[in-house]
């Protein structure tokens, strides 16, 4: 575990799951961005240049391992 990257989802609390379940479906499907809700929480946190990228995929280097 000490070099490797962790894949899994982090957002599995059920707390948090609760509560967005609760919410209504416009804050969940604002103009077709993915992640709305977080984008706008972590706005004032992050760099625009990472808040606001575009969805990129991750690949598990499995050639390696083998």
């Amino acid at each position: 575990m000490a070099n490797s990257v962790e894949t899994r989802v982090p957002f599995l609390d059920h707390e948090l799951v609760e509560w967005l379940t609760k919410l209504p479906p416009s804050f969940k499907l604002g103009s077709f961005r993915e992640k709305v809700i977080l984008r706008e929480a972590m706005k004032n946190s992050l760099p625009k240049a990472v808040c606001f990228q575009r969805k990129q995929p991750f690949y598990s280097p499995i050639k390696e391992l083998f």
